[in-house]
């Protein structure tokens, strides 16, 4: 279906400057493309990964679970662009996928398990690289018993906002992505309880463990 797209444009346009009469591409069948669902983990399975996450590992990961951050985005941040009173994190352009500046919103539980980790502000939020991060991961959901998920982190938290907010436009903008992906692939996917209950997740207390507010 790409193919055929693009050699139509390339044929249209040649056709309307008159080098050929006709696009020979114009009436190609082109097979309809069956969207599949991203996969994304529930509450708990979150609330478990969490509980087993190397603490060295754990702020970069909670920016991707509950900012939307990229795993390569998270691994160049420091702590000064993490802003806890304001409540967003601020993805450079230098550190963007799309090389443009965004806040991504840090919601309550998200400040509420950082404020504990905070390092000086040069310092990087997950020393080493993605790759690193990426083994942290798979060693907490293996040692949690969670299925290993690429991007989980950020596809669930995609999935939980659009659920929550129903506002496909704004988290499309907080999380660096197009209204047209947000709208194909993250609708429909999550109830608003679940929802709800993801950003319920909230860090263990002294007098309690890991726990996920009703």
């Amino acid at each position: 279906r790409t193919f055929a797209t693009v050699a139509s444009g390339l044929f249209e346009f040649h056709r309307r400057r008159g080098a050929i009469l006709e696009n020979p591409c114009r009436d190609l069948d082109r097979e309809k493309v069956r969207r599949e669902a991203v996969a994304f983990w529930t509450p708990k399975e979150c609330a478990a990964i969490l509980s087993h996450l190397d603490r060295v590992a754990l702020p970069a990961f909670l920016v991707s679970l509950f900012a939307g951050c990229r795993t390569a985005e998270a691994v160049r941040l420091t702590w000064a662009d993490v802003n806890l009173d304001a409540g967003h994190v601020v993805v450079g352009g230098a550190v963007a996928k799309t090389a443009s500046r965004r806040l991504a919103p840090l919601p309550d539980n998200a400040r509420a398990w950082l404020r504990p980790l905070v390092g000086s502000p040069d310092a990087a939020l997950c020393p080493g690289d993605g790759v690193a991060l990426a083994r942290a991961v798979t060693a907490a959901c293996a040692a949690a018993g969670v299925r290993r998920l690429a991007n989980g982190a950020r596809h669930s938290c995609i999935t939980f906002k659009v659920a929550l907010s129903g506002d496909v436009a704004r988290v499309a903008l907080e999380s660096g992505n197009s209204p047209a992906v947000v709208h194909a692939h993250y609708r429909g996917l999550a109830t608003t309880d679940d929802a709800k209950a993801f950003f319920s997740i909230m860090p263990p207390t002294q007098d309690a463990g890991l726990r996920i507010v009703a």
